[in-house]
């Protein structure tokens, strides 16, 4: 009986490229195994992903551990789309956190 850690690597990034929900990303697939953390850092598995900034932020950038959100911007390589809603309060968070990430939007920003 074949395992899933028997597919090759390709078909598993095709896999988790259809998990469109960046805390499941960041927080469950990580935790598999060392395999699968390695491969929730890659781009292909975050292009499909669909980020929406609430309009009060979860919390601001450098205080307390940081929310789903913040994290998002911070470790995904790239993502589908942006969705914000502004706020001077919230350019100032976005700006903060966008500083410290390498984050590229492949679709749009709204």
């Amino acid at each position: 009986m074949a395992k899933l850690s028997d597919l090759p690597d390709e078909l598993l990034l095709l896999i988790l490229s259809k998990v469109r929900h960046a805390p499941t990303l960041l927080d469950s697939v990580p935790l598999v195994c060392k395999h699968w953390k390695a491969l929730a850092r890659e781009a292909q598995v975050w292009s499909g992903v669909d980020l929406q900034l609430p309009e009060v932020p979860d919390r601001e950038v450098g205080e307390g551990p940081p929310g789903v959100e913040t994290r998002a911007l911070l470790h995904a390589p790239v993502i589908r789309s942006l969705t914000l809603h502004p706020s001077s309060h919230r350019c100032t968070y976005l700006a903060r956190a966008l500083n410290r990430g390498r984050i590229v939007v492949l679709d749009k920003v709204r």
